[in-house]
Order: structure tokens, then sequence, then C-alpha cells
């Protein structure tokens, strides 16, 4: 099993490229943020988990909101403590997501655990959704790698590494599952990730069904940007050149075609590729 000292190296290793956007990735964080806006309502506090170098952490705390933040990766943190610099509202802590035991049950308005911190915990990911879920007093927003994405990428890693489909695609197609240690090819694939966990947009509704959680919605996130990516030769440079009126109708209509013509997509090609809205479930009889 892959050790925590694996997984926080790994982490460290890339703080310095977190917030460098490549492909569509510009496309899923601020499709994010569309999300993250529309349920500010009514929220004082706010948990960003896994909330690497504050991309949306550090923003929510300049607009006033009691944040907390925190990650596993201690070169992560370090960078988020020094763009955050002259604030008093942030609170930044090292910590493993599947134990937040330094929190009560129910202690923030909003928790966000968007892209890595689920995913990447491998094996430990359904701790991770249910410790979200604990720490939730009122709306969980989320995002997780999508297991229609990850077929296509591991199957594409295993020809490229093998010319043959390794024992790690079908355990993809069948479980969502990846580490580095589970079979012996694994080793020498082309993949730096020590392990991962995809969902489809059912299994994520599940997990949060059995944490307790009433789901909203459960979506694809950046299907259009992906299909886009696949029309470009030069993909990096063309969606990352979009600015202004002409990026804001390219975000407005990749989220009208999540909502509207594939919810069940694919998903970015980078970042995580499913986003889902959860709120406590309320007791019979309460309004």
């Amino acid at each position: 099993m892959t050790s925590s000292n694996n997984i926080v190296a790994w982490w460290n290793s890339i703080a310095d490229l977190e917030e460098n956007d490549v492909d569509d990735e510009l496309i899923n964080r601020m499709l994010r943020w569309k999300e993250i806006r529309h349920n500010l309502d009514g929220v004082k506090t706010i948990l960003d988990i896994g909330g690497a170098t504050g991309a949306f952490s550090i923003p929510l705390a300049r607009e006033g909101f009691d944040v907390t933040h925190v990650d596993i990766s201690p070169n992560m943190l370090d960078a988020a403590r020094e763009h955050a610099k002259g604030l008093t509202n942030i609170h930044f802590i090292e910590a493993d997501a599947s134990d937040l035991f330094m929190f009560k049950d129910r202690q923030f308005d909003l928790v966000l655990n968007m892209d890595g911190a689920i995913s990447f915990s491998g094996h430990k990911a359904g701790k991770v959704i249910s410790e979200s879920c604990r720490v939730s007093n009122g709306k969980l927003l989320i995002t997780v790698s999508n297991k229609s994405c990850m077929i296509a990428t591991w199957m594409n890693y295993s020809l490229k590494s093998f010319n043959k489909m390794s024992p790690a695609v079908y355990e993809m197609f069948e479980n969502g599952y990846w580490s580095k240690e589970q079979f012996e090819e694994n080793a020498d694939m082309l993949c730096t990730i020590p392990m991962f966990k995809a969902y489809t947009t059912d299994e994520l509704e599940h997990e949060l069904t059995v944490n307790g959680m009433s789901v909203k919605f459960s979506r694809s996130i950046g299907t259009l940007s992906h299909l886009f990516l696949m029309h470009l030769r030069n993909s990096e440079s063309k969606i990352n050149q979009l600015r202004g009126e002409i990026l804001n109708e390219f975000i407005e209509l990749c989220d009208r075609y999540d909502k509207e013509v594939m919810p069940n997509g694919p998903g970015s090609f980078r970042r995580s590729g499913i986003i889902a809205l959860a709120e406590i479930k309320k007791a019979k009889g309460c309004l």
C-alpha cells in the first residue's frame, strides 16, 4: 500500500506547478468558481480541503469569509501562506483529508473539496468524502476524477508503456482504482501518481448519500472544453489565449453543455471531471 510519505512527497514536488494552467485547466477552474459563487448566500465559515496554494481559499478570504485551508503538503501550504500575507481571516492547517479530527461535526457553513484531495487519496477516497460530509453544516461542493475520462487515459498510458492492455486498465474500468504498487507492471507505467480513485456520477452520488447528504446534482464538468481540445492541433496555447467576453461566453457554453447536453460526459481533459453539490439531509418534520 502506498505510504503517506510518498503521497506528501508527490504533492510537494508539484507545488510550483499547481496554478500553471495547461490545456483546459483554466476552463475547469472557472467553472468551479461559477458553482462556488452560486452557493455563498448565508455563508460565513468555509473549509477548503486540499486547498493547495490557495486558488480558492485566498480570494474567498479577501472577500471577507472566515476561511480554513487544509492541505497535506508543507510546500503547498508555504506557498499559500506567502500568497495570503496580510490576511487575518484565513487559517492554515497541515492535515490528511481522510482524518479531520481537529474539526467538530457540522462546523462549517460551506465545505469545498476540489480536485485532488479525494481522487488522489486512492483507497482512502471514501474516507475523505466521509470526513468532508461530517464537518459540513450546510453545503458541500466537491470535484472528483471522472472514470469515463480516466479509462481512456489509462489505456493510453498502458499502450505507450507496454503496447498492450495492462491489468491497470481493467482495474480502472471495474473499480476506478490505481496504485503504483497494486500490480508489478504498474511501477513501469507512464504515470507518476502514487494512487488514484475515479468515479462515475452515480458512484459519487451514492457515496454522498450514504454519508447522510442530500445530493442536489452530480454531473460532469468541462466536457465541452475536452471535446474542443480534440479539434485543435496546438490546443494548449489556443484555449489558454481566450480572454474577455469570448472567454466568458466559452464558460457559459461549457456550463450549459454539462447541464443540458452531456451531464454524464467525460469532463475536462485536465483537473477533476465530475462536480457535485450536496447538503445535509433535513430531519423529517423540520422546516
